[in-house]
């Protein structure tokens, strides 16, 4: 009985939905908090899992991304602080609507200067809005990416 219990609480899996994107990352503009411009080139992919319309999980990747620094040479790269939070909700009519907001670490390393590292963190928000129809039923939005922001 608690298994037929449990199997009613939670969604099974055929109610998951798995939904994937992705977004090609050209960011070429001035990091205040390094110091200089940098150019970022990749591909963020997320995977979003529904319950019906309720958004039930995050995942992503920037593990791509690359760039350089234009007045120093310094390499960028994804560092290792990853989170996402979620302000997405569905209203009484089954709509959903809001934001996703995956936070990463750029590292920006010398060659020439070692130990002399440079770090910030980016932000993406990504826009969901699930509809009523289904042409197309979720609408996904990249807004352009944020760089030294805080948690």
């Amino acid at each position: 009985m608690c298994v037929v219990a449990a199997l009613a609480i939670f969604p099974s899996s055929v109610d998951a939905q798995v939904k994937k994107r992705t977004h090609e990352i050209t960011f070429d503009e001035m990091v205040p908090c390094v110091g200089e411009v940098v150019h970022l080139r990749g591909t963020i992919s997320v995977s979003l899992t529904f319950a019906g319309k309720n958004l039930t999980d995050v995942d992503y990747s920037v593990e791509d991304i690359r760039g350089t620094g234009e007045s120093t040479g310094r390499t960028y790269s994804p560092g290792r602080i990853k989170d996402h939070s979620q302000d997405y909700k569905v209203n009484n009519k089954g709509v959903g609507k809001g934001d996703v907001t995956l936070t990463f670490g750029i590292i920006g390393r010398s060659e020439a200067n070692r130990g002399n590292d440079m770090f910030f963190l980016a932000k993406q928000i990504v826009g969901l809005d699930f509809r009523n129809t289904n042409k197309p039923p979720l609408i996904v939005d990249f807004e352009a990416l944020k760089v030294c922001v805080t948690r």
